[in-house]
């Protein structure tokens, strides 16, 4: 998701060439009782910096910073130095979370980087920059995107658990439709139907949350819609609601606008709006026009979200497709390197073994170490363990397992004895060395674990431990 976030910032970037950083401000009341007094708060104009407007405005509503009166608009470089000015009067904070606050300002005035969790109202994924940012300034931000635990779909948004995890989800859906599994594919189908039913980015279930865990009279910053505003929760018994601040820099002579009302409007309906003495406003009406805007730039930004995500994992596919073609090019070659070796030593196998009979019918003594000798052998692929690759070799006789056992069983050795006593032999091919990993099975015909290692010099190669040269152990003629 850095990606998507990436490509979406180099988008805003250049839009915001284009775009002022001078706002104007609207004087409002706001307060209870004897704290009740007048503001001046800042406007966003089209597709301005919400984010940084929503701390200005926080701090101005909660009377930590103050706009002089003689000012009728404000530039970003003028908010800034009172933020920064604020963060220095902030005793808990010491030199070095000053300069961060400095170093990240400007950030808040790129797109909102929030990766909301579908399951905790306060609770944002990834290390982004603006919640960082957030907290030094002691500000709290929430969301009301969240799953109702009683509906269908909640198991599988709990499991993909954040905003950006369900992108990539559907992202890879999309780029694999040939070939998905069957429970990819009906999660990403979900994760898409609660896209699409909670495009508002706001659920009944989340507002209630939120009402439920904001203390009256708090001030917060609201997620929504990739955008950040001011949440406050009315100290009032009769209203005792959730609103966000109206900032639209259109509604800067709009007294009758103040305060948006935080409601579920995913089914459709009007956004209720206020005046500073929480009354509705009778301009609700021509604002909807300007709220179906802002929802529509939303839907446009999620779609450009997931294009750039789909494109970053196209290209991820395409690096796993070309490292995994030369994995299987790797494979071959030491498949054949070890073919090779393997044909090369057939003719010695086969004298050998026939030695070894010839001697047995004569009822001579066996040679001074038990050899069980094989005569086909066969070579898998078993596992592969990061870049290196474990291979399988089975040995068999043409004439049986019982043979072998009892050949084995004559020195003094089981089946699983003479298996766990190869477990971890390194054996010499010449060309390349192989370790026997594990033992994969007790019975004869025995079945050996080994892992290819790339083709050494003679100065580079370690120097090979055989087994020992003795008459009571067995050892393996290939």
């Amino acid at each position: 998701m850095d990606k998507a976030h990436n490509f979406i910032s180099t988008v805003w970037d250049l839009k915001s060439n284009f775009i002022s950083s001078i706002w104007d401000l609207k004087s409002i009341e706001f307060g209870v009782g004897q704290d009740r007094k007048s503001y001046r708060i800042v406007t966003e104009n089209h597709n301005g910096p919400c984010s940084f407007i929503a701390i200005c405005n926080i701090l101005i509503l909660r009377g930590e910073m103050e706009i002089p009166v003689r000012h009728t608009s404000v530039s970003y470089k003028y908010l800034s130095q009172l933020v920064v000015n604020h963060s220095r009067s902030l005793n808990a904070y010491n030199d070095s979370s000053k300069s961060i606050v400095s170093e990240r300002m400007p950030k808040t005035q790129e797109i909102v980087e929030l990766n909301p969790v579908f399951t905790e109202s306060k609770s944002f994924g990834g290390p982004f920059g603006i919640p960082f940012l957030l907290g030094r300034l002691g500000i709290e931000p929430v969301h009301g995107w969240l799953v109702d635990p009683e509906s269908p779909e909640a198991e599988t948004v709990s499991e993909v658990e954040d905003h950006d995890s369900a992108v990539s989800l559907i992202a890879k859906a999309l780029i694999n439709s040939g070939k998905p599994s069957e429970e990819r594919t009906k999660a990403a189908d979900t994760m898409r139907k609660f896209f699409h039913d909670t495009r508002s980015q706001l659920t009944r279930y989340g507002i209630s949350q939120l009402a439920s865990t904001t203390e009256p009279g708090a001030l917060m910053v609201l997620y929504r819609n990739f955008h950040l505003s001011v949440l406050y929760k009315r100290d009032a018994l009769d209203d005792p609601g959730l609103y966000s601040l109206v900032t639209d820099q259109c509604l800067s002579n709009e007294p009758s606008v103040v305060w948006e009302r935080v409601e579920d409007l995913n089914g459709g309906g009007s956004p209720t709006f206020v005046d500073s003495r929480f009354i509705k406003s009778s301009a609700a009406v021509d604002m909807q026009r300007i709220r179906s805007e802002q929802q529509l730039r939303s839907e446009e930004l999620q779609s450009e979200i997931l294009r750039a995500e789909i494109d970053f994992q196209r290209g991820e596919q395409a690096k796993e497709d070309l490292r995994a073609e030369g994995r299987r090019s790797a494979e071959k070659e030491c498949l054949a390197e070890i073919w090779e070796w393997l044909q090369k030593r057939k003719e010695y196998r086969a004298t050998r073994a026939k030695q070894h009979h010839r001697r047995a019918k004569q009822g001579q003594a066996p040679f001074d170490r038990a050899e069980l000798w094989v005569e086909n052998i066969e070579v898998k692929r078993s596992r592969r363990e990061f870049d290196r690759t474990s291979y399988c070799i089975e040995f068999h006789a043409n004439s049986g397992s019982r043979r072998q056992s009892r050949h084995a069983e004559a020195y003094g050795w089981t089946a699983h004895q003479l298996t766990e006593y190869f477990d971890g032999t390194t054996l010499d091919m010449e060309d390349c060395d192989i370790t026997v990993l594990r033992r994969v099975s007790a019975m004869v015909p025995l079945t050996l674990s080994f892992q290819a290692r790339p083709r050494l010099s003679q100065q580079q190669r370690p120097q090979v431990t055989q087994p020992d040269v003795n008459p009571s152990r067995p050892c393996i003629i290939m």
